[in-house]
């Protein structure tokens, strides 16, 4: 699962699903937190980005922000949420 969370409040994603990012607010997401399929997809497509060997992993600020504005360019979005 990727949970997000912005100044609005958190969202939830899950690969095959829509990702409920809206592009023009991705300058107002403070954390990225990933685990399973969503995390090995992060690793794998977002090279050169610090994390560490755990189960789970937290991003914040601008790598928070790196790793949604990756998403939403290459995954497409769904403007579910701001």
């Amino acid at each position: 699962m990727l949970h997000i969370e912005n100044d609005w409040g958190t969202y939830d994603w899950h690969i095959g699903e829509p990702l409920p990012i809206n592009p023009f607010y991705v300058n107002n997401i403070n954390e990225v937190q990933a685990d399973g399929d969503e995390l090995t997809y992060i690793l794998q497509h977002c090279h050169n980005i610090p994390y560490h060997d755990g189960v789970s992993v937290k991003w914040f600020g601008d790598l928070a922000r790196l790793i949604a504005e990756f998403l939403t360019q290459h995954l497409g979005t769904k403007s579910k949420v701001p």
